[in-house]
């Protein structure tokens, strides 16, 4: 009988997917039936051999191994790992059978795409879609597993797409620095006008009055006192100690973050291909228009740049992210100076479906193998919807190819962003995902005063930097090797590595629309490190393979947790990383050795340079 041919949903048997119900709280009132004729885009994840994928990744990146550095082609994983063919025809074969349309099988067989009615979906996968509302947020989820036919329980791991809730945020935060805001991550009432080394990067100014102090953000932040001369806060019982050459407030350029983390006098990116995950409406003024002015001011090469779409055009309509992905595009390739080429995937939301779909495109066109992606969403929410598990998949198939994915944690400290990112630790003490997943590089955030010529003096962990320990994602090999605490029970630690996020510590100088405007947020620190690890790759030739291992790798050798802090440091080099002791995310604190804010550290480029894949 063909799959097709199932009998009506009363006499089959179902068996349900990893896609489970909307947890519904006492919070969340529900609005009733989905209307049946709205049309979702369906992603429909399918197994693979995951155990075998794990332990071939495991074995290609430990040292020493006799297949250590044996990474596959996207069509090796495929036939080594992916599904059958006739067994992925068979679930394409329901899906259309189904009512389903523009069903599209991924060349890796790691999923398929399809478009369908709420009504169509709701008779194909046994469940039902209902409309609710909660923290001023109307969403549409199923109050039921997503189920299939028994016939296809071993094909089908889950569907995505059913779940609005579970749709990611950007992880992007903006300088506030006209007022004193009561948040503990904010710590001055700002003043316009400033000085700088005349690379776009600018010093705010210190009038003569003073400025306004949080005393909660100089608390934790721990900051040690060179010499100084004070500056009176006349609102605040709180004095500041002030260095005569410390950058207060910095607004720092692609030369200043270069100088800052000791990158200027390491080879650019030029050699090596970089990948930007983004969303919605790019073009023009994203890409070219603000990419070509911002690389223009700054004294920077044009970059060969390709938009490729993930699903149709037409589709590709939002227009809210456009900050968030200048963002990007820029502090890549500004960090790295120059690259081959980057290549911008582009998809039409940031729901699990459409995200899957992207990052699976990048990974089987394998055109770039480093990446960055700046969205997350609270772990807890992601692995209810099967989105996890299917993101995970096609992760792993990433390392295997040997593509480094560099993703932000999030902005809200050890907290998860639920409605909006708030820059500091309220709300539901969650990692994020993708940045939690095990085959992801997860990077949180720093805050950082820097000189007046903007090169490096202090950095402590930025209070909105996510991170904390995975509840649902396994450790890798590389956590449990280097004795990370979490990774000994088989949790995942998050981050690791950390880079500036901090908006008002740190932030860059991004063009949005033609303006400049003060940016932060991990969304910051992922693109940094991005453009970080294309300098290294195109410096070695792009021989270093998969980022994550060869980072720990060089952890393992400094022996980071023996640090010993002076009274005067708030990190100290080791090992091509800043190792950071100060401040908090919240739940955790910064320390020496690996911690739970900023992870190993961030990086001093020119020092990884020499270590690294050594």
């Amino acid at each position: 009988m063909l799959l097709g041919a199932l009998a009506p949903a009363g006499a089959t048997t179902w068996v349900s997917t990893a896609t489970g119900a909307m947890p519904i709280t006492k919070s969340v009132a529900s609005l009733g039936a989905m209307p049946a004729a709205n049309q979702l885009r369906l992603t429909v994840g399918l197994q693979m051999n995951t155990a075998a994928a794990r332990l071939y990744l495991s074995h290609i990146t430990r040292p020493g191994d006799a297949m250590y550095g044996q990474y596959l082609t996207p069509a090796q994983f495929t036939q080594a790992f992916g599904i059958s063919a006739a067994a992925s025809q068979g679930v394409a074969t329901y899906l259309k059978d189904s009512g389903l349309t523009s069903v599209t099988i991924a060349p890796n067989r790691q999923m398929i795409t399809a478009v369908g009615s709420v009504a169509t979906i709701q008779r194909a996968f046994n469940t039902r879609l209902n409309v609710y509302r909660a923290n001023g947020k109307t969403f549409f989820a199923n109050a039921t597993a997503a189920q299939v036919p028994v016939a296809l329980g071993r094909s089908v791991l889950s569907v995505t797409g059913i779940n609005s809730f579970a749709t990611m945020h950007k992880n992007i935060d903006y300088a506030t620095v006209k007022s004193i805001p009561q948040a503990p991550n904010r710590a001055y009432a700002g003043y316009n006008g400033g000085s700088g080394p005349g690379d776009g990067s600018t010093c705010t100014d210190i009038p003569p009055s003073g400025i306004g102090v949080n005393p909660s953000f100089f608390t934790q932040f721990g900051l040690p006192a060179p010499p100084i001369t004070s500056v009176a806060v006349p609102t605040l019982p709180v004095t500041l100690p002030i260095s005569p050459n410390v950058c207060l407030l910095a607004t720092i350029g692609p030369r200043g973050y270069q100088r800052l983390y000791d990158a200027a006098s390491t080879t650019s990116g030029y050699n090596t291909n970089l990948a930007i995950l983004a969303e919605g409406d790019l073009v023009p003024q994203v890409l070219p228009k603000d990419l070509r002015q911002f690389e223009t001011s700054n004294n920077l090469p044009a970059v060969p740049y390709s938009v490729i779409p993930t699903a149709p055009t037409s589709t590709l309509t939002d227009t809210s992210g456009a900050d968030e992905f200048d963002l990007d595009t820029q502090y890549s390739s500004g960090m790295a100076t120059h690259v081959k080429h980057m290549y911008v995937y582009d998809g039409p939301s940031l729901d699990d479906a459409d995200l899957a779909n992207e990052i699976n495109t990048w990974v089987t066109d394998d055109l770039a193998k480093t990446g960055s992606l700046s969205v997350g969403g609270c772990e807890f929410l992601e692995a209810a919807d099967g989105g996890t598990e299917l993101i995970d998949n096609v992760l792993i198939q990433a390392d295997v190819q040997g593509q480094s994915l560099f993703v932000s944690t999030g902005d809200e400290g050890s907290a998860c962003a639920l409605v909006a990112n708030l820059g500091y630790p309220v709300g539901v003490q969650s990692v994020e995902y993708p940045a939690s997943s095990t085959y992801a590089v997860a990077v949180g955030g720093t805050s950082v005063i820097p000189t007046e010529t903007i090169n490096y003096l202090y950095e402590a962990s930025w209070i909105g930097g996510g991170g904390g320990i995975s509840l649902v994602e396994p450790a890798p090999v590389w956590q449990f090797n280097n004795n990370i605490l979490s990774a000994q029970v088989d949790h995942r630690a998050v981050p690791d590595v950390a880079m500036p996020a901090d908006p008002n510590f740190g932030g860059a100088a991004v063009v949005v629309d033609g303006a400049v405007e003060g940016v932060g947020g991990t969304s910051l620190a992922a693109p940094l490190s991005n453009g970080v690890w294309a300098r290294l790759e195109s410096a070695h030739n792009n021989s270093l393979g998969l980022a994550a291992p060869a980072l720990y790798n060089v952890y393992s050798k400094y022996n980071l947790s023996t640090t010993v802090p002076t009274a005067l440091e708030t990190s100290q080099l080791a090992g091509g990383f800043h190792d950071i002791f100060v401040g908090s995310d919240g739940l955790y604190q910064a320390t020496p050795g690996y911690d739970y804010t900023t992870g190993l550290g961030s990086f001093d480029v020119a020092a990884m340079d020499k270590v690294i894949g050594k």
